[in-house]
């Protein structure tokens, strides 16, 4: 099987998943549940799936979340893990961007 075949069966068998609503039971989605836990918010935050009916207020939420942890990166563990903390720092900054990009598209919340 070449790999332009592997990729068009992994994205038929992602996009029936999600048509079936079994994808949530294979990747976490992204809550406002999750932000009161403080020992998940940064996981979360990091590792959960957006979910496109996210609110901008939840999206910015998980920002402020990741700012946090990318300045305790900084001042604790970039000290002693200089090579843990770069790669984390580089991954939270990409999440960042992604959570940008859904925050723009993001139905707005009615206060």
């Amino acid at each position: 099987m070449d790999q332009s075949t592997s990729r068009s069966r992994i994205a038929q068998t992602i996009t029936l998943l999600t048509r079936l609503g079994i994808d949530e039971f294979i990747d976490p989605v992204l809550s406002e549940n999750d932000f009161a836990d403080p020992d998940l918010e940064i996981d979360a935050s990091m590792d959960h799936r957006i979910p496109g009916s996210a609110s901008a207020e939840m999206l910015r939420q998980a920002q402020r979340c990741l700012f946090r942890y990318i300045g305790w990166l900084e001042k604790k563990a970039l000290p002693g893990h200089p090579s843990f903390a770069k790669d984390e720092i580089n991954r939270a900054v990409r999440r960042l961007a992604e959570l940008e990009v859904a925050a723009r598209v993001a139905r707005p919340t009615l206060q």
